[in-house]
């Protein structure tokens, strides 16, 4: 039984020419090979900026809903308005399992972007809408709307 091993080739210009020499007659174990292919087997997902900032916003909401996080500490990312719905939100229930089950995102305009975080709170589903601006160069939410379940309004169209 023979192992197989890989060569590994690389720039290293700014060892002197003896290590250098050692460096490039390197070479990996199979094994090593195998894991390294094992853990490159899963795509690789793109970088979002827009949906890494929904996502940071939604972790952070996810601390207040189970309140490791006090609402106040949000303060510099979010209206007032949108923290005072939070808060209310918070005085009516605690949570204690909560995770973010996905996050979607889209582009108004260079300044403007609209995500939507979907919630699992103790089981139940929440949904979070939001609006983040780009104001004095900095990126601001300006709109937060929490869906309870059993929240939304319902019109009858009967007389």
């Amino acid at each position: 039984m023979t192992a197989d091993t890989v060569q590994w080739t690389f720039l290293t210009p700014s060892l002197p020419p003896a290590l250098r020499e050692t460096c490039d007659r390197m070479t990996a174990p199979a094994s090593a090979v195998a894991v390294a292919r094992m853990v490159t087997r899963q795509p690789a997902q793109a970088c979002d900026p827009d949906a890494d900032m929904v996502t940071a916003i939604g972790h952070a909401l996810l601390e207040v809903l189970t309140g490791r996080r006090a609402v106040w500490q949000l303060a510099r990312w979010i209206a007032p308005e949108s923290l005072d719905q939070l808060a209310a939100t918070i005085r009516v229930g605690r949570w204690t399992r909560a995770r973010l089950r996905s996050v979607r995102t889209s582009r108004v305009g260079t300044d403007d972007l609209l995500g939507r975080l979907r919630f699992e709170c103790d089981g139940h589903p929440m949904i979070g809408c939001l609006r983040i601006q780009l104001r004095e160069g900095r990126w601001h939410c300006t709109q937060f709307v929490l869906l309870l379940p059993g929240s939304q309004v319902r019109t009858s169209t009967a007389n």
